[in-house]
């Protein structure tokens, strides 16, 4: 395995991150929330377990770009892309579109059920991933409070985008 350390290459070697060590049934309950759920018509419905995956190989992809102008982790940021949509297999997927329309008070019923939902993934799943603690790379998902989670969250949009393309 191969670390990146020379940014100044347009090659990028990075460590494969071991998902191994989840329980065979986080991969199951993944792959079976589809995205978009709301769109009864869709000739390409991807799942989160397909999305998480796209959005880390988006990530790889602007990491040496986004390395030149802000300062990151991206081994944090790799286990983020991985695991940035577990809570929903708690809640459901909520598209952005239904999270723009609703109210302050029903967004944040929504970022509480987020919360809570963390809570229990922590009890059934292991504690680190690629060397991160698995609860933190949850919350900063869910709060978006670190320029890690903000960059998967960006990519994330990216991933959107590109489905919505795709369409």
């Amino acid at each position: 395995e191969i670390a990146v350390s020379d940014w100044s290459s347009d090659v990028c070697f990075f460590r494969s991150i071991d998902l191994g060590i989840f329980p065979k049934e986080r991969r199951e309950k993944l792959e079976k929330i589809y995205r978009y759920n709301y769109f009864d018509v869709l000739y390409y419905r991807s799942n989160l377990w397909m999305h998480s995956h796209r959005v880390l190989w988006l990530l790889e992809e602007v990491a040496p770009l986004a390395k030149k102008h802000i300062k990151f982790d991206l081994e944090k940021a790799r286990a983020l892309a991985l695991v940035h949509d577990d809570a929903e297999m708690v809640t459901g997927d909520i598209q952005a579109i239904v999270k723009a329309r609703i109210s302050k008070t029903e967004l944040a019923k929504l970022e509480r059920k987020e919360l809570l939902a963390v809570k229990s993934l922590v009890k059934k799943f292991p504690k680190t991933i690629n060397g991160y603690v698995y609860e933190d790379l949850l919350n900063h998902s869910a709060k978006k409070d670190c320029i890690e989670a903000q960059l998967v969250s960006y990519v994330d949009k990216m991933d959107a985008y590109c489905e919505s393309l795709h369409e």
